[in-house]
């Protein structure tokens, strides 16, 4: 078909004189073409940037033409089929009798053409008739010409299924997003495509009714789930405009209980989704989650009052008698006490965060830094020690250092030693033990060598006698033993 100036008619003639018959008139037969300029409606929006989370419903269904995004790398499993396709013919057939292809010749049928009709066209096939209810193709673009025989343009639901139709009623493809930020996908026959779809590894999820893209939040098969500003299905941890929080899953599904997100702690209200603040307790315990709902572990000194309450590692109170960092603290049946606690010092406390990564077969693990020369025991279950004792020790000389590695206590004795004696010996690996320093043969009273915070040992760790002492009457046989 070969495009006029829009709004504009023209009328091509053909003569055509018959080879066979001499003599008979000649005539002419008019083929008319109209191509007529659309009112351009306005142009869809483009796709909004990310806006604070809020739970608002999907505004009406107001239609905002004509832009397209590139197309999606997966359909998240869907068919699609072919809609039935009137073509129109690449031309007509020459006159009986084999005469030439010319101006002057009338094929047996009239060329089938595109005729403007206000904004829109109407589509007229060889015997004059037009077509109704019906889809054709013109110059590689589809149209379709509903019961008026008028093309359609816009939003169309064609036998159930949703179109777009741009401002020249040309059927399109791909992405289209509407005046109120939902979006509609059209596959690569037309068809909108709806329910559950993965594009890029972004789902999204259109309305079956509508075959738009939800936005906010939304139950779906009862599952609350959450689709941001550009209707992506989020997941993990949404804040809400009122401070509150929801966590969604892998899945998208608003979930409760305890999460894990950024190296903090949350735990979300079952009855609800949201995240729960302050005291709480959960399954027995008591917790406390600050203002920005995250847990809290360590000391926590209440407001107005002299007291104070301990939260362990894996966040629950303490209560009755505790040693904390090697002090002894009486909690209240409120958890709380008067005693004002003592700070830890900085190397217990990075010993501390470093005992996190570990586990042991006892309910202890001991840890030991060459470089500091400190020694700290902790007391609790894998990768969840508090700390209990921190001590000064003596590391290996240059010359014979300290074995270096993760290891286990095995055997143990109460003395060894010639020209000197060693008492509470304790071995985590071959000839390297925990031990006390040095003391004149057979005496506990009389020092040798009671240096401590140095490089000087053979290899082993010496402690003070009554750390060594400790260890030797309260470490079980399998304990951890982390050296470093």
């Amino acid at each position: 078909m070969k495009k006029r100036e829009r709004g504009a008619l023209s009328f091509r003639v053909r003569k055509v004189t018959s080879l066979f018959l001499a003599g008979l008139l000649c005539f002419s037969m008019p083929a008319m073409a109209y191509a007529a300029e659309t009112n351009g409606e306005e142009q869809a929006e483009a796709q909004p940037s990310e806006a604070v989370m809020g739970d608002k419903p999907v505004d009406g269904d107001a239609l905002a033409i004509g832009t397209e995004e590139a197309d999606a790398a997966e359909f998240g499993g869907a068919v699609s089929v072919r809609p039935e396709i009137q073509s129109e013919d690449a031309g007509a057939e020459n006159a009986a009798g084999g005469a030439e292809d010319s101006d002057d010749v009338v094929p047996d049928e009239r060329e089938r053409s595109l005729l403007a009709e206000g904004s829109s066209f109407r589509y007229e096939y060889a015997d004059g008739s037009f077509a109704v209810d019906a889809w054709v193709i013109v110059d590689g673009a589809r149209y379709y010409f509903g019961a008026d025989g008028l093309a359609v343009a816009g939003r169309q639901k064609i036998e159930g299924i949703w179109y777009f139709f741009d401002d020249e009623c040309r059927m399109q493809t791909g992405w289209v997003t509407w005046k109120n930020g939902t979006k509609s996908f059209f596959d690569w026959d037309g068809r909108a495509l709806t329910g559950w779809r993965s594009f890029n590894g972004v789902k999204y999820y259109f309305d079956p009714s509508t075959a738009m893209s939800l936005r906010w939040s939304q139950k779906l098969d009862g599952r609350w789930y959450y689709f941001d500003s550009a209707s992506r299905m989020t997941k993990g941890i949404v804040t809400w405009k009122d401070g509150t929080k929801s966590y969604y899953d892998s899945r998208g599904r608003e979930t409760g209980g305890w999460v894990q997100s950024d190296g903090a702690w949350y735990y979300f209200d079952w009855s609800d989704g949201k995240a729960v603040r302050w005291h709480q307790k959960i399954d027995g315990h008591w917790y406390y989650f600050d203002s920005d709902y995250q847990m809290h572990t360590g000391w926590l000194k209440w407001d107005g009052v002299q007291k104070w309450s301990y939260f362990y590692s894996n966040g629950q109170q303490a209560f009755g008698t505790q040693i904390i960092g090697g002090y002894r603290y009486v909690f209240d049946s409120n958890g709380e006490t008067s005693t004002k606690p003592v700070t830890l010092p900085a190397g217990q406390l990075a010993m501390w965060n470093k005992a996190q990564n570990y586990y042991s077969n006892t309910n202890y693990i001991i840890l030991v830094n060459s470089r500091t020369h400190k020694v700290g025991v902790f007391r609790g279950s894998s990768y969840n020690w508090e700390p209990v004792w921190y001590w000064d020790c003596t590391t290996g000389a240059p010359s014979s250092p300290t074995v270096k590695g993760t290891f286990t206590v095995g055997s143990r004795g109460k003395s060894f030693g010639s020209g000197y004696t060693c008492w509470y010996w304790t071995q985590f690996y071959g000839n390297y033990l925990f031990h006390s320093v040095l003391y004149q043969p057979g005496s506990m009273s009389h020092i040798q060598d009671g240096r401590l915070g140095i490089s000087a040992s053979h290899g082993c760790v010496r402690l003070d006698i009554e750390c060594a002492r400790w260890i030797y009457n309260n470490i079980p046989r399998g304990t951890r033993v982390v050296s470093y």
